[in-house]
C-alpha cells in the first residue's frame, strides 16, 4: 500500500510516501496492523530512464522505517509468513514489461524495530529498539515490475534491519529467536531468484562487492 507518489519529469527526484506491508492475518490487530511501515522514499531517479534496457538508479534513501517482529508458540514468525508469501508470487515473465533496475546505494535511516511474543527475551511485553546508525547496501537487481521491484526492496530493507539487530544486540530482544528467523528467512528468499532475478546477489552483498 502506498500512501503517495510523485515522479519528477523534469528533475532527478522522485518521492513516495506511506509504504505499508500489512500484518499476515493472524498477527493483525489495531496495535500490528503492519509488519513494515515505511515514510518516505527519495530516488535519484530520471523517468526516461524507463525506455532503457536496464535503470540504473544511483541512490534511493528509506526513512521513517518501522519493523514490527512477532512470533508466538513456536509457530513461524510474521516475516517469515510474508516472505514465504513473497516467494510463492509466480507472476508469468512475459507480464513483465518494464526493464530491470539497479539501485546502486540504499540507505535506511531512522529505523526503529517493535519486538513482541518469543521475539523479547522469556516473552516479555513490547520493546521498541532504534537503530542509531544508517544501514547501507549495494547493488540493488531485481525485475522492473513495480509490484516485484517494491517486494524486492522491502524484503531487502527488512533483512538487512535483521541482520544489524544480530550485530549490534539490543537488550531484552532474543538473538536466538531472531538468528533461527533469519537462517529460515535466508532460505525462503534463495527460492525467490527465479521469481525476483539479483535478490539473492542483493541481500548477501555479492552484487556490492562487485561493485566496489
Amino acid at each position: 500500500k502506498l500512501d503517495s507518489a510523485h515522479v519528477g519529469l523534469f528533475t532527478k527526484k522522485t518521492s513516495v510516501k506511506g509504504i505499508k506491508i500489512k500484518n499476515p492475518e493472524s498477527f493483525q490487530s489495531e496495535e500490528t496492523p503492519y509488519l513494515l511501515t515505511i515514510e518516505d522514499v527519495r530516488i535519484t531517479f530520471n523517468i526516461f530512464q524507463m525506455f532503457e534496457k536496464k535503470v540504473i538508479i544511483p541512490s534511493v534513501t528509506a526513512t521513517g522505517v518501522v519493523l514490527d517482529l512477532q512470533q508466538y508458540n513456536n509457530a513461524k514468525s510474521n516475516i517469515e509468513v510474508v516472505i514465504n508469501h513473497i516467494s510463492q508470487d509466480e507472476t508469468p515473465d512475459s507480464a513483465h514489461h518494464e526493464p530491470p533496475f539497479i539501485i546502486e546505494t540504499l540507505t535506511i535511516s531512522n529505523v526503529k524495530v517493535i519486538a513482541r511474543g518469543q521475539f523479547t527475551v522469556l516473552g516479555s511485553k513490547p520493546i521498541t529498539a532504534p537503530i542509531k546508525t544508517d544501514i547501507v547496501l549495494h547493488g540493488v537487481g531485481g525485475d522492473g515490475d513495480t509490484e516485484v521491484a517494491i517486494e524486492t526492496i522491502t524484503t531487502a530493507i527488512t533483512q538487512a534491519i535483521m541482520k544489524e539487530l544480530m550485530d549490534n544486540p539490543v537488550d531484552g530482544i532474543s538473538k536466538v529467536v531472531l538468528s533461527s528467523a533469519i537462517k529460515t528467512v535466508d532460505n525462503i528468499v534463495k527460492e525467490i531468484l527465479g521469481v525476483a532475478g539479483g535478490i539473492v546477489d542483493f541481500l548477501t552483498g555479492k552484487k556490492g562487492e562487485n561493485n566496489n
